[in-house]
């Protein structure tokens, strides 16, 4: 009976360990309904006409 207690008090640690690592800061808040088709993420920075050629060069690169 021992043994059995001990293994179930190591599940019972584990399942509380992975419970509250699951309760990270950063996720908080976050949305978790979503609107299909609406693009709902924050707006990135815009992107100069000399890098995007230099993408288009680098990806031309990479063609078959």
């Amino acid at each position: 009976m021992n043994t059995r207690r001990m293994l179930f008090a190591t599940l019972a640690l584990a399942l509380a360990a992975t419970a509250l690592a699951a309760c990270r800061e950063e996720e908080q808040g976050r949305p978790l309904s979503f609107n299909k088709g609406v693009y709902q993420a924050q707006k990135g920075d815009q992107v100069s006409a000399a890098a995007v050629q230099e993408m288009q060069g680098r990806a031309k690169l990479q063609a078959f």
